[in-house]
């Protein structure tokens, strides 16, 4: 009986037969087959987004067709700052991103300037091998669409920087460092922001806002003709250098809207005016507390008159008839009767030197707004340079000869600290040598 059970399962031995198909058992139902379609173009689909997905969120780390004139930008881009050592002037191509050859792994951090969950951070950075201070904003990045208008923004403000020196120089970007956000390495202001100095001093004397308002009307000139709308002109995107000079700086809070990503509303370069009046306004004042109260008050022309009317707001009767004229062009609700950017340039309080109010410059004020460190506790600078050096020692530990700096930059950095340089070379002399 086992003899005979083993031969009804005996294999012929020569040709093998191959079956053409399945026995039933091993087939599946047609309705299971159409499932496993289904399932299977869904899941051809879901790869399909996700490739989408990642090539949206890493711009600079995508790779793909040579024969995209896109795609060989971003994979230039890719390799910064390696490509950066070979490329001469600081960029690669015109339609790139500009990077310089500053490297995140060289910045030291020296204190933190602003922090807001909405807009990020932003630090006081020093980079190591040059001794040049910048201020690198990390810029919270969540989704595609935010993350592409910010790469917008920067390519063409880079692009275009050259033309006006009247805005903030962006010298390099860094996408997902850290993660989930893109850092922005820009031009330290010493002097902070016009948001800063209303709150150290207070309202800002007529004068010194003239100055600024002739330098920010130039710069904000070339956006328009070069770029378009601004799109976010406050008081904290007017900022000054050492000596007292205003810049424009990016808005990317207000452009990128951070908050609320619904928010669809377009800039026009007639709200940008808009915008310029009402931030001149409210340094006046000191602020822009008294805004929301006045804003649109019925039969009113212009936000200036609005504010004329509520008896609580100060100092408005102190301003120059000239002053007074320039902020209701400026402010006007009616955007067809409100004043361009050519029509402001021509007013004359901008041309002559009349004025009312405090006679006291942008540098005066700057020296009671902004303080340095050493006047205030020699202590932590001297701390903060000992923290400086052993960073220079991590820094520069695999080069083989002592880094050598500009002098020009020591100076700059021992205004800073409220030191002299001599004081600085000593507590950086292990790691240095001047030039």
């Amino acid at each position: 009986m086992k003899e005979e059970e083993e031969s009804k399962f005996t294999v012929p031995l020569g040709k093998v037969m191959i079956s053409s198909r399945l026995p039933k058992a091993f087939s599946q139902p047609k309705h299971l087959t159409n499932k496993k379609l289904q399932e299977h173009h869904q899941e051809l689909s879901a790869a399909n987004e996700f490739k989408n997905v990642k090539k949206l969120l890493s711009p600079l780390k995508q790779s793909s067709s040579k024969h995209s004139a896109f795609n060989k930008a971003i994979n230039k881009l890719a390799f910064f700052p390696k490509l950066l050592n070979n490329t001469p002037h600081n960029s690669i191509q015109s339609d790139m991103l500009v990077q310089s050859l500053v490297r995140l792994d060289e910045m030291i951090t020296i204190s933190i300037l602003k922090s807001s969950c909405r807009s990020g951070i932003v630090k006081k950075s020093l980079h190591g091998p040059s001794l040049n201070l910048y201020a690198s904003k990390e810029v919270p990045v969540s989704t595609f669409v935010i993350r592409q208008k910010l790469l917008e923004i920067i390519k063409s403000w880079q692009n275009n920087q050259k033309s006006s020196q009247h805005w903030i120089e962006v010298n390099s970007s860094f996408w997902n460092s850290p993660e989930g956000c893109v850092t922005i390495v820009m031009e330290y202001m010493p002097g902070d922001s016009l948001l800063r100095l209303c709150e150290s001093i207070g309202a800002i004397p007529e004068k010194v806002l003239r100055e600024t308002t002739r330098k920010i009307l130039i710069g904000l000139s070339v956006h328009h003709k070069k770029i378009g709308p601004h799109g976010g002109i406050d008081l904290s995107q007017i900022m000054f250098s050492r000596t007292g000079k205003a810049k424009l700086g990016l808005g990317l809070t207000s452009r990128l809207n951070l908050k609320d990503e619904g928010n669809k509303k377009t800039f026009s370069t007639a709200e940008d005016v808009f915008d310029l009046g009402a931030t001149l306004l409210a340094a006046s004042l000191g602020g822009s507390e008294w805004a929301n109260e006045c804003l649109n008050l019925e039969g009113e022309c212009c936000l200036l008159h609005s504010a004329l009317i509520c008896t609580e707001i100060p100092y408005l009767s102190r301003f120059s008839r000239g002053y007074c004229e320039f902020l209701c062009a400026a402010t006007r609700y009616n955007e067809e009767k409100r004043a361009k950017i050519s029509d402001l340039t021509q007013y004359e309080w901008l041309k002559n030197d009349e004025f009312a109010g405090a006679d006291v410059g942008i540098k005066d004020l700057l020296g009671m707004s902004v303080s340095n460190n050493a006047r205030e506790n020699i202590l932590n600078v001297e701390r903060q340079l000992n923290m400086i050096s052993e960073s220079l020692k991590v820094i520069f530990a695999g080069y083989s000869e002592t880094k050598q700096y500009n002098s020009e930059n020591l100076k700059e950095l021992a205004l800073e600290f409220g030191v002299n340089v001599d004081f600085l070379q000593e507590k950086l002399k292990t790691v240095m040598k001047k030039d």
